[in-house]
């Protein structure tokens, strides 16, 4: 139907899939019998004989391509498309040094559920191993809003919906090393508040940012020490006072450690609940365009960082095919000749 008060100014049409709609080309194309190339072609002239029959078409601006017209090329619709999304987006994008990786994570503390108490909130903060940076205006620690719990089933949930950002740079200083980087790790501590506003904690936990981009679900459990006695657990109850770590990242390994073994003989813990993280994780760098230009596999420390960077240069791979290539011949020499002669037949002695 045709909206508005003008015949030529505006057309609005219902278009069913595949529902084929005629241009004035189309119309004076597929009059003519002759024009017809396919089985295809001839329904059109049929159809186009009727509508001229029936009045003409009722569009006037708007035509359809179908899958099988002649005229559906769909990579020319597919290149136009890519330019229309690229005009919308640009090619200004902030990018990276060479040689460094950008880490963004978008996540979401989502819930907590299974701990003693009501009116929870959450505790975190950012580590950044060896090799990682982050910019002065990056906060690496922050606390979420309290949150009242309710009941499901046999569980206590509390849900947060806390949203929070992270950014950080890798670069590997020395290449030549050959141990394997580590990633991120954020570590968090559950606490409630009592009625008298005294906090208690409920459990001490920690997650490793994933080495892959996209979206990542993810459920930690959490443990808090604790004393033997009733006493303690009175004293927890009315007035919130409790055993506390006081390095939140003795939860795994603490970074300052630096022995073979960490013990922990003596030390009293219960597990308690568990807390529910969303991360979206993305991962930048100037490599992976050069990698995807030149559709080859680069290898650098990055890779070990997932298996998704490709920082090393052509150069690089090349000279490291030529060094294999001349192992592979000094060995081939050092052989004696009777082991490398395999192609020849075996000789049979026969005795009369």
């Amino acid at each position: 139907a045709v909206a508005g008060g003008h015949h030529d100014d505006k057309e609005e049409l219902t278009v069913g899939w595949q529902e084929k709609l005629y241009s004035q080309f189309e119309m004076d194309l597929f009059r003519s019998e002759s024009s017809c190339q396919s089985p295809l072609d001839r329904q059109y002239h049929a159809e186009v004989l009727a509508l001229e029959r029936a009045g003409g078409r009722p569009n006037r601006r708007i035509f359809t391509y179908t899958d099988y017209d002649r005229y559906t090329n769909l990579q020319e619709l597919y290149m136009r498309h890519k330019d229309y999304l690229n005009r919308l987006v640009g090619q200004d994008f902030e990018m990276p040094p060479p040689g460094m990786l950008r880490l963004l994570v978008n996540g979401e503390i989502v819930s907590a559920k299974g701990y003693e108490y009501d009116n929870l909130y959450v505790h975190f903060f950012f580590e950044l191993p060896d090799n990682w940076t982050s910019l002065s205006s990056q906060s690496l620690s922050g606390v979420t809003q309290t949150c009242s719990t309710r009941s499901e089933g046999r569980e206590n949930v509390a849900y947060f919906s806390y949203p929070f950002s992270f950014e950080a740079y890798f670069r590997k200083e020395d290449e030549t090393e050959d141990s394997v980087p580590q990633w991120p790790v954020l570590y968090f501590e559950v606490l409630s508040l009592g009625f008298w506003q005294r906090y208690r904690t409920e459990g001490y936990g920690y997650l490793v940012i994933p080495p892959t981009p996209g979206c990542h679900n993810l459920t930690c459990s959490t443990w808090r020490p604790v004393q033997p006695g009733t006493v303690a657990e009175l004293r927890r109850f009315f007035i919130g006072g409790a055993p506390e770590l006081e390095d939140i990242s003795y939860a795994r390994v603490p970074g300052t450690f630096k022995g073979d073994r960490l013990s922990r003989f003596g030390f009293r813990s219960e597990t308690t609940g568990s807390v529910t993280f969303t991360l979206h994780c993305i991962q930048q760098a100037r490599a992976f365009i050069d990698a995807s230009a030149l559709k080859k596999r680069r290898q650098s420390v990055l890779d070990q960082l997932g298996g998704f960077s490709k920082q090393s240069t052509t150069n690089n791979v090349l000279e490291a095919f030529l060094r294999a290539q001349r192992r592979m011949q000094e060995a081939r020499e050092s052989l004696p000749s009777d082991l490398l002669n395999t192609t020849a037949p075996p000789t049979s002695e026969t005795t009369a």
